[in-house]
């Protein structure tokens, strides 16, 4: 058995939903290269959970979500919705649950 292991990492001049798209694929690549078989992804609105279950499709990927609970924030352009569980993600959360994906709600710790 190895004693160490020496890994790339990935840094990101942004942060943000930009990346979504790289940050999952390098996951799969990863994910595929090693025997890592479970991803857990955060997703407010399920953009990100919906983009990982099509990136993770036909590898064996575990795909699991972490939401927030039903609530509204305020953001630079109003009013948002956020929590996969809202009603107006209600197409992305029929997606994920028709595909078996496990979705986790969470609460506001403080």
């Amino acid at each position: 058995m190895k004693k160490s292991i020496t890994r790339e990492v990935k840094y990101f001049k942004y942060c943000g939903e930009v990346n979504t798209e790289e940050v999952l694929r390098t996951v799969r690549s990863r994910c595929q290269d090693t025997s890592l078989g479970k991803v857990i992804v955060a997703s407010e609105t399920g953009r990100s959970a919906v983009r990982a279950l099509d990136i993770f499709r036909g590898a064996s990927i575990e795909l699991v979500v972490v939401t927030h609970y039903p609530a509204t924030t305020w953001g630079p352009k109003g009013k948002i919705s956020i929590g996969l569980k809202s009603e107006e993600y209600t197409g992305r959360l029929k997606k994920l649950e028709a595909e078996g994906v496990p979705i986790v709600q969470g609460t506001r710790p403080f």
